[in-house]
C-alpha cells in the first residue's frame, strides 16, 4: 500500500514544525526512548529487576506480619485465602499457613501439612495436582486479586504485580500461568 504525500492546511494559530523524514523518525525514537525509561522505572518500582527471593516469616510473627502488611484488611486476607483454598482445592481440609515475604515486598502463603494439593479451576479447565508451594502461590494470587477489588488499594495492586513477577521465577511458572491466563 502506498500513501502519497498530502498537503495539510494548518489552522490560523498552528505552525509547521518542519519535521519530515529523518527528523520525525528521530522524534519518534526519542519519544520511545522516554517510554523505555518509564517502563524501566516501572519495572524497578514493582521489582522486576534482579533475582527475587522469598523468606519465611517466623511462626510467632505471623499476626504482626499480617497487620503490618495488610493493616485493617489482615483478617480479610486469611478469610479470602481459606475460601479460595476450599473452593479450588477439593482435598484441602484446613491448615495452618506458612507466610513468606519476597525481596520485592510482596507476600504469599503456603498451606502447611501438604506436599501437594489437587487444584481444580473450572473457568480455566485446569484440573491437576501441584506442589503445596504452587498451590499457595495460586491461592495467594487469587486472594490478592480479590483484595484489590475490595480495598481499591494501590499498595495491594503493587503486591499483586510483584507476586505475579515472583511466580514467573518459579520452576512451575508455566503451570501457574496456564491456570491464570485461560
Amino acid at each position: 500500500m502506498r500513501v502519497d504525500r498530502l498537503e495539510v492546511q494548518l489552522a490560523r494559530d498552528q505552525e509547521d514544525d518542519g519535521l519530515d523524514g529523518g527528523q520525525s523518525r528521530e522524534a519518534a525514537r526519542t519519544a520511545l526512548g522516554c517510554l523505555e525509561m518509564a517502563v524501566d522505572g516501572f519495572e524497578d518500582a514493582v521489582g522486576l529487576t534482579g533475582p527475587i527471593t522469598a523468606i519465611e516469616v517466623p511462626a510467632g510473627e505471623r499476626l504482626s506480619f499480617l497487620i503490618r502488611r495488610f493493616d485493617k484488611h489482615h483478617a480479610t486476607v486469611e478469610l479470602f485465602l481459606r475460601s479460595f483454598a476450599v473452593e479450588l482445592c477439593p482435598d484441602f481440609k484446613g491448615a495452618q499457613w506458612r507466610f513468606f515475604e519476597t525481596s520485592t515486598g510482596t507476600v504469599f502463603m503456603v498451606p502447611s501439612g501438604y506436599d501437594s494439593l489437587h487444584v481444580c479451576i473450572d473457568e480455566s479447565r485446569f484440573d491437576a495436582r501441584v506442589s503445596a508451594e504452587v498451590a499457595g502461590l495460586i491461592l495467594s494470587l487469587y486472594m490478592l486479586a480479590r483484595l484489590c477489588d475490595v480495598s481499591r488499594s494501590q499498595e495491594h495492586m503493587r503486591m499483586l504485580v510483584r507476586l505475579r513477577n515472583y511466580a514467573l521465577t518459579n520452576a512451575q511458572a508455566t503451570t501457574i500461568f496456564r491456570i491464570l491466563l485461560r
